[in-house]
């Protein structure tokens, strides 16, 4: 599939956006439950949520910067995101293990499109200065 070369610059402006909204919230939220937490399970969903925090962060740093690292970077915020997602809404939420495997289904298909914006989007710019040299 071949995108306008106007809609590269855009996807890559939301794919960050998003990276950093989603590094803020699972960095923010993960501390801030860290004490909270009373069983297993929610101790490994506040994992999960600081990890695909991190994670992307890193997305953003390895989208410039050590590329070989890029690809682990971006299991790293798929695996936490639905690991996050499909723990909280069964161990926080008290909600069915049906309900939890709908939300990490849920997860992967938004954690899918936001690594693929950065590499249609973020990518672009690597094309972009080969064509200006």
């Amino acid at each position: 599939m071949t995108l306008h070369p106007m809609l590269r610059p855009i996807l890559a402006v939301v794919a960050v956006l998003l990276l950093l909204a989603l590094a803020y919230t699972g960095i923010t939220g993960g501390v801030q439950q860290w004490a909270q937490w009373s069983t297993m399970a929610q101790r490994i969903q506040t994992g999960s949520q600081i990890v695909y925090g991190v994670c992307a962060l890193f997305i953003l740093i390895t989208s410039f910067r050590w590329r070989h690292l890029r690809r682990v970077a971006e299991f790293g915020f798929v695996l936490g995101g639905v690991a996050a997602a499909s723990l909280a809404a069964v161990v926080w939420g008290g909600g069915t293990v049906l309900s939890g495997l709908l939300a990490g289904i849920a997860a992967f298909a938004i954690a899918g499109a936001i690594v693929w914006m950065v590499h249609a989007g973020v990518d672009s710019f690597g094309v972009m200065r080969k064509a200006e040299n």
